[in-house]
């Protein structure tokens, strides 16, 4: 039979011995050798001991943590450790043959270097390595299975840097697709900034990207049903994850330890970003799908997405509605200045409504300030302000280009101000123009004390409510307007612009 086997580090002939000895414990050929190309490990049953067939784990029954209580249950699994997953002792510096191909055994100095540096304080791994005189260090010593020496320092569980290296040996021997790195290598596989799991692949194994510090985006097949423990551990520098599974993967509170969710990007199928929240994938910039990019832009399917805009915008950023979106029961507070490119698509987002007080000239709507373009979006909501505010649905202010775009209902009040002194600078598009509107329409009604426009406020009216050197070209209100002075029906004041 031993002529049979084969030294393949793909495929590992093991043979695993429960034996009956009166006084040796365990012990494993990890390697092969001689006469025999297979790993052996043997687990003894102490024949003699108290109970029969070997003693507690230890002598405090409340630590006894391997089923049925006996010793000999932890040798065994300690040995499986050696033989099926090529680790060492951790008890002991005077057995590290090959050490530096183990997972868990280094002569690393510098702990900065060391290859499971990004486990520290992870899993029961130390936050300095620990050291034996001869300069071979472990990752834990007694917190470990692989402690080994039996007694009052047996530890009922392996470590994150042991597990993760069963986890792949089991890949390994199941023939399982996987994507992963093998923890007893200081260099991740790859170490590149772009990673595209093949199509195929069912897990991402425990510390898959262990101190891929290279790493900023990676796409995620729709076949992939697992992501381990630790996957992402010490892969600092991720920006975005594009994960194209329409069932989520479940996820925990460890996949993504010690990097911070809520700096990078996760792009899901339209339509599961609640399924993917539910399965533990929370505090991401959330979209769905997209990269930001003109030809791919980042997909806007719900008010979350919507909120998230700020943290990714720029002059370079695009984004694309891909569904109705309804705000009913939401206070909206005006997202910061759009300095990207937004496509409305075509789609609504309905049940606006915004009251709240903000300092003084801060624009109320959608978005605070327009300095991008925003084109083909439909806003349907009320406004109540009662400060000095530039108010409309769109914009609070337009700085570059509003095209095609409609506010308001087809009948009733899309915003009112109250009072006679409040709310100048009103509009159903946007309450302060020094920009271009182009193509669009409000049908809602308009009410406030000056610069009220159907269209612009200032450059003002049912468009605009105030136009400073603004363009308003090919745009129309059907809604009523009303107020004191600098009133009009697509601009309440205009100021060096041009109505087209």
């Amino acid at each position: 039979m031993a002529s049979d086997l084969v030294d393949d580090p793909n495929h590992i002939d093991m043979i695993q011995v429960i034996a009956n000895s009166i006084t040796i414990g365990g012990y494993a050929f990890p390697y092969p050798s001689g006469l025999f190309p297979v790993r052996i490990a043997v687990a003894s049953v102490i024949k003699d001991g108290n109970p029969d067939g070997g003693s507690c784990i230890c002598s405090d029954p409340s630590c006894d943590m391997i089923e049925g209580g006996k010793l000999w249950q932890h040798i065994f699994v300690h040995e499986f450790g050696h033989s099926f997953g090529n680790l060492n002792d951790e008890d002991t510096d005077d057995i590290f043959l090959n050490g530096e191909q183990k997972a868990n055994a280094t002569k690393e100095e510098n702990n900065a270097n060391v290859k499971w540096r990004h486990w520290y304080g992870q899993r029961n791994v130390l936050i300095e390595p620990l050291r034996f005189s001869s300069k071979w260090a472990v990752p834990t010593g007694d917190g470990c299975l692989m402690r080994g020496g039996g007694g009052e320092h047996v530890y009922p569980d392996f470590c994150g840097v042991c597990t993760a290296q069963l986890v792949r040996q089991q890949a390994l021997v199941s023939g399982e697709m996987f994507h992963g790195r093998h923890p007893a290598t200081s260099n991740p596989l790859p170490n590149t900034p772009t990673i595209t799991v093949p199509h195929g692949t069912t897990r991402i194994l425990d510390s898959a990207f262990h101190g891929n510090t290279s790493l900023q985006t990676i796409t995620i097949p729709s076949s992939l049903t697992s992501i381990g423990d630790y996957a992402f551990i010490g892969a600092t520098g991720l920006q975005t994850i594009t994960n194209n599974a329409t069932t989520p993967q479940p996820i925990n509170a460890t996949t993504f330890a010690g990097l911070n969710r809520a700096n990078i990007i996760l792009n899901v199928p339209p339509g599961k970003s609640q399924y993917y929240i539910n399965a533990g994938w929370t505090g991401f910039i959330l979209f769905g799908g997209g990269d930001g990019t003109e030809n791919d832009p980042y997909e806007i399917a719900t008010a979350q997405h919507l909120k998230d805009i700020p943290l990714v915008d720029s002059s370079t950023t695009y984004f694309k509605l891909v569904d109705n979106i309804d705000l009913l029961g939401e206070t909206w507070a005006p997202l910061p200045d759009l300095n990207g490119h937004l496509d409305g698509n075509g789609k609504t987002i309905s049940g606006f409504y915004a009251d709240q007080a903000f300092s003084y000239f801060r624009g109320i709507g959608l978005f605070a300030r327009n300095s991008g373009t925003i084109e083909n979006l439909n806003v349907r909501g009320c406004m109540f302000l009662s400060e000095y505010y530039r108010g409309e649905l769109v914009a609070g202010e337009n700085q570059d280009v509003i095209k095609f775009c409609t506010s308001g209902y087809n009948s009733g009040r899309s915003m009112i101000s109250l009072g006679r002194y409040a709310t100048p600078y009103v509009g159903g598009i946007t309450g302060y123009n020094y920009g271009t509107v182009e193509g669009c329409i409000n049908y809602g009604d308009v009410g406030s004390s000056n610069y009220t426009g159907g269209l612009v406020g200032y450059n003002a009216g049912g468009i605009a409510g105030y136009a400073e050197g603004g363009i308003i070209e090919n745009s129309y209100n059907t809604g009523d307007i009303n107020g004191y002075f600098s009133t009009g029906g697509v601009v309440g004041y205009l100021d060096d612009g041009v109505i087209a």
